[in-house]
């Protein structure tokens, strides 16, 4: 454990506080014993139990608070779980570094190290045959405190056969150091790909709990900073997508805590980098109204064709008439990832061959229900209200539209790449597995075509401007 001296670290030389007083945890009851003096850096707390039950939800806590009514509000937990482990709590999972059964009756001895200006805690734990764990190394606290100043005692559950669940007592605090320096709660350093959107909480917090303010320095092009007041701020990072990887590359930004008798400083450092590109599959191609839509889709997606036309309009209804109404379906293979890793970014890029600059019409994104071929069917086909499918994901309306630039190349809005990543989390979610194949679709919406109209998108058979999925995973 990092137990070790920081910014103005003042040493007290192990002043001990030793209580001969026994504790018992009760029932959904929540008792606080307050420390004789707050702890702000470096201390140990040790103390003898023993649960008075099997497979109980009885907790040892420390906090920041003599009022301490839920969870949340402790810092470092210590769990008798009612799985029969001992559970600790990082950050704000349930977890063990060590598996350590308890049994009814039997005597354990805790020893919690902690340096608060840190947030970080260890705890071991010693059973009746002089066994030692490490139930906890190196955790982070759950209620990111600058200052602890009770233990807290709790027990829940529905099948005990007690009401008095577990006994504490022993209990002895070794102070090792004190600090007034202000200390920050943040993520750490910030990593994201170029177009990604990402928030990041700061806080800047006194151990005197005294009022704290909190500035920043100098900021990227792509960071703002919100001040929340009470020393709290909001960082929004959004690194820009089309501007020739001009935010690539590494920034460090200072922030400022300031308090009437101290003073502190923060360097986070943010880097961006280049998202990972998947191209599309081959197989993309045009489908075509009614009669016309083939299974596979016309033409055969092993025929090389460099372009997608997309559109239609005036007399979509009509069958004999509508044989230039296609919908463009592109294929993606989801990329290699490992059990449990989601998308964390996801855009959509495609570049523009042609588009009818006279028709006022919206050619609208979708998203469909992942397959395990690349081909695309006949169904796929669609040109209705935007939103109207119930077999799609909508996912950006007006992802090109008229005023769009001939030869230009489009990007997914910020809301349409959050839409994008949903929906790709969401085939994850419904089975699809690294190389099956998630499917986009562009067509006209009815209600915005007044007219004829087209877009004529390349294709993934034209290599340098084929369709492409941005992302990055985690």
């Amino acid at each position: 454990m990092a137990c070790e001296d920081g910014p103005d670290k003042l040493d007290v030389g192990d002043i001990s506080e030793e209580l001969s007083i026994s504790y018992v945890g009760k029932l959904d009851s929540w008792q606080t014993i307050e420390f004789e003096e707050i702890q702000t850096r470096v201390f140990t707390y040790e103390f003898d139990v023993i649960p008075n039950d099997n497979n109980i939800n009885a907790v040892v806590g420390l906090s920041s608070s003599v009022d301490v009514t839920d969870y949340e509000s402790l810092s470092i937990i210590l769990k008798f779980d009612e799985s029969g482990i001992i559970e600790s709590y990082n950050g704000d999972v349930e977890d063990h570094h060590a598996e350590v059964k308890y049994y009814s009756g039997q005597q354990y001895h805790v020893r919690m190290e902690v340096d608060v200006f840190e947030k970080i805690y260890t705890i071991s734990v010693t059973d009746s045959h002089l066994n030692t764990f490490i139930v906890a190394r190196d955790y982070t606290f759950r209620q990111k405190s600058a200052n602890l100043k009770a233990m807290t005692l709790y027990a829940e559950g529905t099948n005990l056969e007690k009401s008095v669940t577990h006994s504490v007592f022993n209990i002895v605090l070794t102070s090792h150091s004190q600090t007034s320096e202000l200390s920050f709660v943040h993520q750490g350093a910030v990593t994201m790909v170029e177009g990604a959107y990402r928030q990041i909480s700061l806080k800047a917090l006194d151990p005197l709990e005294g009022s704290v303010s909190i500035e920043v320095g100098d900021l990227p092009e792509y960071a703002s900073f919100e001040d929340l007041g009470g020393g709290e701020g909001l960082l929004t990072f959004q690194p820009r997508q089309q501007c020739d990887h001009c935010d690539i590359g590494t920034e460090i930004i200072k922030f400022y805590g300031r308090t009437d008798g101290s003073a502190s400083s923060l360097d986070i450092m943010v880097e961006v980098t280049e998202p990972n590109i998947q191209l599309a599959d081959v197989a993309d191609t045009e489908v075509m109204f009614g009669e016309f839509a083939k299974e596979p889709a016309s033409p055969n997606p092993s025929l090389i064709d460099t372009q997608i036309i997309i559109g239609g309009g005036v007399s979509w209804l009509d069958p004999e008439n509508d044989i230039y109404d296609l919908t463009g379906v592109f294929p993606f293979e989801i990329p290699d990832m490992q059990p449990g890793e989601r998308f964390t970014f996801a855009a959509l890029n495609m570049f523009v061959k042609d588009i009818s600059p006279w028709a006022v019409q919206d050619y609208d994104l979708y998203g469909l229900p992942y397959r395990t071929s690349e081909f695309v069917l006949g169904k796929d086909y669609y040109q209705g209200t935007y939103d109207g499918d119930p077999n799609a994901t909508a996912l950006q309306q007006r992802f090109a539209y008229e005023k769009t630039e001939k030869d230009a190349s489009i990007f997914t809005s910020s809301e349409g790449g959050q839409a994008v990543m949903d929906y790709l989390n969401a085939q994850l979610d419904a089975g699809a597995q690294p190389g099956d194949f998630v499917f986009f679709r562009v067509s006209v919406s009815v209600d915005d075509a007044p007219t004829f109209g087209r877009v004529i998108l390349w294709s993934a058979d034209q290599a340098s401007k084929a369709p492409r999925l941005l992302y990055d995973i985690n």
